[in-house]
């Protein structure tokens, strides 16, 4: 209640609603001379005095003005926290809202400042779930009597337990060859990044993986081990899903012809010369690799390096490939010979690691390797008269960086260039 600020009055007062808002702002009470306080708002009232015999009526103009309330100390709401799991499209309900003023309406806003977890109907306050994270939701009470009145509630929502990740198609196996790569499996539920790794290899050295699970076979695994590898996959789950992981094989064939050798050659015990295609800066390494599913070629002695070695390769051979009883092991030699222009050579053993640098920093003008059969080697001495047929073939791979000719050096590590196939169909007098 507030006094009516008016004085000098001389007859009866009276007052009149002139403009402004409706009388709901105050009550007045003019004989007490009064105004009592029902609403925030403006109006305008004309107060009249009737004056008496010697002095005319006078009216004057009354402005009332309420200025709203700081804040509305009793809006609340009945929990601050909502805590859920991620479920797509999921509805949730916002905290109910007690204490409201008259007149009012309830304004919802969600803070996006950092991702979209919740929207929310601005009026209903209903939530719809777009991911897991944490979210603010602004409660806004919007009145007559009161400046805005804001309350806050958070929207906890935890990462869903992931559906399992699984593998939708298994990787074939594949035939070796130099350079091969094997695409990863195809799997299903996918949600967020994948990351592999191996589970199991018994000769990590032979396999790279790749970030994208890409795996390269840098060469055949040897007899006498387990050619596959297992690979663990997992799947972060991104941002609404935990993490979950599963496992799948990949098998590593034995090499087979049509895949991109040079040519198939028959190596009868003669010497034979295997002349290379590929191409290799001056200066830059470079090296051959003979292999089959058994072993690699093996340099002999301490001669890795020196000029004029060799390497040795045994191999299976058998008079009768359908008779067990009649293979037997045989070694050949195998040296890898450079050709420089002033008519010189350079000799190591295959698998040695050597720089192509003639005289005068010169390029060699071709390489080649020259498989040869001694009989003093190892195995050699003792073999019977006959024909021997080799069980599989040598596989022999030029490893150098990509190169053409004319001095361009490309982008690139040391990598498969060439490779051959080299079946052993050996006559011993």
């Amino acid at each position: 209640m507030v006094s009516i600020p008016v004085s000098g009055v001389i007859g009866q007062l009276s007052y009149q609603l002139e403009r402004g808002q409706p009388a709901d702002v105050v009550s007045i009470n003019i004989v007490d001379r009064t105004v009592t306080i029902k609403n925030a708002g403006t109006t305008y009232y004309t107060l009249t005095d009737s004056g008496n015999a010697a002095i005319a009526s006078r009216r004057v103009q009354l402005r009332v003005s309420i200025a709203k309330a700081a804040e509305n100390v009793n809006l609340s709401l009945n929990s601050t926290l909502i805590d859920t799991v991620y479920e797509e499209d999921k509805q949730l309900t916002s905290p109910s809202v007690s204490g409201k003023a008259s007149e009012n309406s309830i304004k919802y806003f969600v803070d996006y400042s950092d991702r979209q977890v919740v929207t929310a109907d601005s009026s209903s306050g209903a939530l719809t779930i777009q991911g897991a994270g944490s979210a603010q939701v602004q409660v806004t009470e919007v009145s007559r009597n009161f400046e805005n009145t804001t309350r806050n509630f958070t929207v906890n929502v935890g990462k869903a337990k992931h559906p399992v990740l699984s593998v939708a198609n298994q990787v074939p196996g594949a035939s070796y060859y130099p350079g091969l790569e094997i695409a990863p499996a195809e799997l299903a539920n996918q949600f967020g990044a994948l990351s592999y790794e191996f589970t199991h290899t018994e000769k990590p050295e032979t396999y790279d993986l790749k970030q994208d699970g890409t795996l390269r076979i840098l060469k055949y695994p040897a007899s006498r081990t387990n050619t596959y590898v297992r690979i663990t996959v997992t799947d972060d789950g991104g941002d609404n899903y935990q993490p979950s992981s599963v496992d799948y094989d990949v098998y590593v064939l034995p090499i087979e012809e049509g895949d991109g050798e040079q040519a198939v050659i028959t190596f009868d015990g003669n010497e034979l010369p295997i002349t290379s295609p590929i191409d290799v800066a001056a200066g830059d390494i470079s090296y051959f690799s003979a292999f089959d599913t058994r072993s690699e070629a093996e340099t002999m002695g301490d001669n890795a390096q020196k000029s004029g070695g060799y390497a040795t390769k045994t191999v299976i051979v058998c008079q009768d490939p359908q008779d067990l009883l009649s293979c037997t092991l045989v070694t050949v030699r195998l040296q890898n010979t450079s050709h420089c222009p002033d008519g010189s050579k350079i000799s190591y053993p295959v698998g040695a690691k050597i720089r192509y640098m003639c005289p005068g920093l010169r390029q060699p003008t071709r390489s080649e390797v020259t498989v040869s059969f001694n009989k003093t080697d190892a195995f050699n001495e003792s073999l019977s008269a006959g024909t021997y047929q080799a069980k599989e073939p040598i596989t022999l791979v030029h490893f150098a960086k990509p190169y053409r000719a004319g001095g361009v050096i490309e982008a690139g590590e040391i990598q498969p260039r060439a490779w051959w196939l080299i079946k052993v169909n050996l006559v011993v007098n």
